[in-house]
């Protein structure tokens, strides 16, 4: 189960393992509160994100990072679609409390109203697709920086078990629209994922079907 929450976390809803952190060229964010203000009128303005994503796992037992590539969606209120196309084909829906995670071989469908686990996971990343902040600083210390281009939130859960899977999240903003341009999620052995999201489509009609879990 531990590996599917791993899973599951990435959504959330891109080096070396020195630079899976705050980074040395960001300074402290001028104005945390503004932020939060442009992040949450912005997010309210996108009823739905669609974009393509590069992955890249850096593990220190290899020298090159393990790169997929696949297709993001997210329409509102409480629908994600996460659909890596290559090397291999693995797709994650969530639907309401409802999280479907299907690969080349078995699909598997869980109610998040009956493990609590995966309500905070799931709680969690719509909060950061709608920009609600102050949902997630219930749950995780936050440092704020930003540079030239991009804001960036890093995020290291209070909760002891999440700190188990998970030493710190670290999200960065594109200041141009306020969406998430690259992810960067680490684990307690300093082996990370980092992401990069690129052909951004904002408010495109996304169909239902997309989302929809059998």
């Amino acid at each position: 189960m531990i590996k599917f929450f791993r899973y599951l976390l990435l959504l959330l809803l891109i080096g070396g393992i020195q630079q899976a952190g705050a980074q040395p060229k960001m300074k402290k964010m001028a104005d945390v509160n503004g932020f939060k203000t442009n992040l949450l009128s912005s997010t309210q303005k996108a009823k739905s994100i669609e974009c393509d994503f590069i992955q890249k796992k850096f593990l220190e037992v290899l020298e090159e990072p393990v790169v997929s590539k696949g297709i993001f969606c997210f329409k509102r209120e409480n629908f994600v679609r996460w659909e890596y196309l290559s090397p291999i084909k693995y797709l994650i829906i969530i639907n309401n409390d409802k999280v479907l995670v299907k690969d080349e071989k078995k699909t598997n469908v869980i109610d998040t109203r009956t493990n609590k686990l995966f309500k905070e996971l799931t709680d969690m990343m719509m909060s950061c697709f709608k920009g609600n902040l102050q949902v997630i600083e219930k749950k995780y210390s936050i440092q704020y920086f930003e540079d030239e281009k991009n804001y960036m939130t890093h995020l290291v859960p209070l909760d002891k078990n999440a700190g188990t899977y998970l030493k710190n999240i670290d999200m960065y903003f594109d200041k141009n629209d306020m969406t998430i341009s690259k992810l960067i999620i680490v684990e307690p052995s300093n082996d990370y994922t980092e992401y990069v999201f690129i052909n951004k489509k904002l408010n495109s009609a996304i169909p239902d079907e997309k989302f929809r879990i059998n």
